[in-house]
C-alpha cells in the first residue's frame, strides 16, 4: 500500500516537473534576419530559412498567410527579361531535384497566369504555379509538410506594360486554421499540410499560442528587424495599441485626412496645414474606402488621386512607367525632407466603437527607397506612393514603422497594430508572451520621439510676432511659401465594418475541371480559386516581351485531382473613412 502511494506521488511529481519544464519551454521564438539586403525597389529586410532536405538556405519576405511562395530555379530559364538572373542574386532559389522530400505533383492544384504573393495587384506578377509542400528549417526546428506555392518562369508587369522578374519569395506567418488540408477525388485520402507556427505551437509545444508579432525595420536608417513566433519584442511596441477581432477577416480601417507637420524639440509642430487631401480631386471617395495590411508588398497601394494630392506637397515627379513617384535629388528641398522630423502620420481607431485612436508615424527618411536594375539602369531615389484603382494596400514602406501582430488562437483571430520604435530601439529585446486568449498586449512606456533622436536634424522655429514662420531664416519659411509641408500627415480612422475578405490561396472546395471566367478586366480565370488567387490564361504581354511561351487556360485537368477545403480566411484588411 505504501510502495503504490509512494508511486503514485512520484508519478504525480513527476508529471507537474514535466508539465513546469514544458510550460517554460514555451517561450516567444525569434526568427533570425539575413544580413544582406534585398529588393530591387529596396533595400528591404527579409528573413531566412532552409528549405529541403537537406536544406538550402533563403532569404524570404515575411508577412504572408496561408501557403507561402518559393521560386524555383527554372524561373531563370527565361533570359529575355534579363541578361542575367537577378532573382538568384537577390535570395537564392530553390532546386526541387535536391531535396529527397520535395512534393509539387500529390497536389494537383495550381496553373499558369497571373498570381499574388500578397495582397495588393497593382503591379501583375506571372507565372506556373503548383501547390506542394516540404520541409522548413527555422532556426534549427525542422517542421515538415509545410504548405508552399512552387513558382516557376515568373515575371511582374509594372503599369507601363514592360516586364521585369521577381525578386523573392515569402514566409507564411499561418492562417486562421492550424493546417491547410486538400482533399481528393475517388476516396484518395486527404493531403494535410502545415504552417511554420501552427506545427511549432501544435506539434512541438515549444510556442505559448498560434500568433506572431513583427516589426520589418529598415536598412537606412538601419533598423534591425524583430520577428518572434509565440509572443513579440515589447520594446517594439511604443504607446497605444489597436487590438481587433473581426469574424469576416477583415480589419477595417479609414483615411479621414491629411495634414502638415514635423516633430520638434520631442513634440508635433505644425507650421502650415493641408486638409483633405484624400477625397482631393476624387470626391467619391470622401465616404471611405478599405485598405489591407500586406509586407508581402513593398508600396503604399492608394487612390490615384491620394497619392498625387501627397505628391504635391513634395519634390517629387510622377513616372507613368512604374506607377511611381521620383524624388527630384536636385532640389534642396529633397535633403531637407528626408533628414528632418518629416512624416506621413497614419490615425486609426483603437477599437470598434470609433472612440479612441492609434497613431503611427512613418518618418520621410523611411519613403526614400532605392530602385535599382533591373529596372532602372542607375540607382534612382522614388517615393513609394502608387495609385490604384485595385486592392488598397499599405506594404512594407509602412511596416518598416509599424508593429503589426496576430493572435490566431482566438475565434475570429486578434490584430495588433501599433507604432513601431525608430534607430534607437530602448533597450535590448524584450521577448513578451502572447497567451492562446490573449485579445490585448502590452508596450513599452518609451517616447517615440526618442526613438529617433540623432537619426534626424531638427529644424529651427523661425517664428514673427504674428506666430507664423519668419521669412528671415529662409528654410522653413522657403518651404511653406512654396507650399510644401516637411510632414505630411497622412490620417487614418480605423472602423469595425463587417466587411467580408476572402484571403488568400486555397480556401474553397471547387472543381478544377471547368473554370468559369470572371471579369475580364482582372485579367483572371477562376480554376478552383478564389479571384484573389486565380491565376490568368490572358497575358497580352507575353509574346510580346518574348516570353518563351503563351500562359494557356487549365481546362481539362486529369482525375484523381487535390482540391482544397473550405475555410475561413483572415487578413488585416482596413477600412477607410
Amino acid at each position: 500500500m505504501c510502495r503504490s502511494i509512494l508511486a503514485f506521488y512520484l508519478f504525480l511529481s513527476a508529471e507537474i516537473w514535466c508539465n513546469c519544464i514544458a510550460a517554460a519551454a514555451a517561450s516567444p521564438f525569434a526568427v533570425s534576419w539575413s544580413d544582406q539586403t534585398f529588393g530591387f525597389d529596396g533595400p528591404w529586410r527579409a528573413v531566412t530559412v532552409k528549405v529541403g532536405s537537406p536544406g538550402q538556405e533563403l532569404s524570404l519576405y515575411p508577412g504572408g498567410s496561408w501557403g507561402g511562395s518559393v521560386f524555383l530555379e527554372s524561373i531563370c530559364s527565361n533570359s529575355t527579361l534579363a541578361p542575367i538572373c537577378h532573382t538568384s542574386k537577390e535570395g537564392g532559389l530553390f532546386d526541387g531535384s535536391r531535396s529527397a522530400t520535395f512534393d509539387n505533383e500529390s497536389i494537383q492544384f495550381g496553373a499558369a497566369g497571373a498570381f499574388r504573393v500578397g495582397e495588393a495587384d497593382a503591379v501583375r506578377q506571372y507565372g506556373t504555379v503548383r501547390y506542394g509542400f516540404d520541409y522548413y528549417d527555422v532556426g534549427g526546428k525542422r517542421i515538415p509538410n509545410v504548405s508552399t506555392r512552387w513558382i516557376t518562369d515568373a515575371y511582374r508587369v509594372y503599369p507601363g506594360g514592360k516586364a521585369y522578374p521577381v525578386d523573392l519569395g515569402i514566409l507564411s506567418l499561418g492562417a486562421s486554421d492550424i493546417n491547410q488540408t486538400f482533399t481528393q477525388d475517388d476516396d484518395k485520402p486527404a493531403i494535410q499540410t502545415t504552417f511554420v507556427p501552427s506545427y511549432m505551437f501544435g506539434t512541438l509545444k515549444m510556442l505559448p499560442s498560434y500568433s506572431y508579432g513583427m516589426h520589418i525595420g529598415s536598412v537606412l536608417p538601419k533598423i534591425p528587424g524583430s520577428l518572434y513566433l509565440g509572443g513579440y519584442d515589447q520594446n517594439r511596441v511604443l504607446g497605444e495599441v489597436s487590438a481587433q477581432s473581426f469574424s469576416s477577416g477583415s480589419f477595417p480601417i479609414g483615411l479621414v485626412d491629411i495634414e502638415v507637420g514635423v516633430v520638434r524639440g520631442g513634440s508635433p509642430w505644425n507650421y502650415s496645414s493641408q486638409h483633405g487631401l484624400l477625397a482631393k480631386g476624387n470626391a467619391s471617395i470622401a465616404p471611405g474606402i478599405t485598405v489591407t495590411m500586406s509586407p508581402a508588398d513593398p508600396y503604399l497601394y492608394l487612390p490615384q488621386s491620394t497619392c498625387a494630392a501627397i505628391a504635391a506637397e513634395l519634390p517629387v515627379v510622377y513616372q507613368p512607367d512604374y506607377g511611381l513617384y521620383f524624388w527630384d535629388t536636385t532640389d534642396r528641398r529633397y535633403s531637407q525632407i528626408i533628414t528632418s522630423p518629416a512624416y506621413l502620420e497614419f490615425v486609426f481607431s483603437k477599437n470598434s466603437r470609433n472612440n479612441a485612436n492609434l497613431t503611427i508615424k512613418v518618418p520621410f527618411s523611411l519613403l526614400n527607397l532605392t530602385l535599382k536594375a533591373p529596372l532602372v539602369e542607375k540607382p534612382t531615389s522614388y517615393f513609394p506612393c502608387m495609385g490604384t484603382t485595385g486592392t488598397y494596400a499599405l506594404g512594407r514602406a509602412f511596416a518598416q514603422a509599424a508593429f503589426i501582430g496576430v493572435n490566431w488562437g482566438l475565434p475570429a483571430g486578434n490584430w495588433f497594430l501599433a507604432q513601431a520604435p525608430g534607430p534607437n530601439i530602448p533597450g535590448s529585446a524584450r521577448p513578451t508572451v502572447i497567451r492562446p486568449g490573449d485579445a490585448t498586449i502590452s508596450a513599452s512606456l518609451s517616447e517615440w520621439e526618442n526613438s529617433w533622436e540623432g537619426h534626424w536634424t531638427e529644424l529651427p522655429t523661425m517664428r514673427g510676432s504674428s506666430g507664423s514662420p519668419d521669412d528671415g531664416g529662409g528654410g522653413l519659411s522657403d518651404i511653406a511659401k512654396a507650399g510644401i509641408g516637411l510632414g505630411v500627415s497622412l490620417s487614418l480612422t480605423l472602423t469595425a465594418l463587417a466587411a467580408v475578405v476572402l484571403l488568400r490561396y486555397g480556401n474553397r472546395c471547387t472543381t478544377l475541371r471547368s473554370p468559369k471566367p470572371i471579369d475580364d478586366d482582372e485579367g483572371l480565370v477562376a480554376v478552383g480559386l478564389h479571384p484573389r488567387d486565380s491565376l490568368s490564361a490572358g497575358v497580352p504581354q507575353a509574346r510580346q516581351l518574348g516570353h518563351p511561351r503563351t500562359l494557356a487556360e487549365f481546362s481539362d485537368q486529369p482525375s484523381g485531382q487535390v482540391y482544397e477545403l473550405q475555410g475561413q480566411r483572415h487578413g488585416s484588411v482596413y477600412e477607410l473613412s
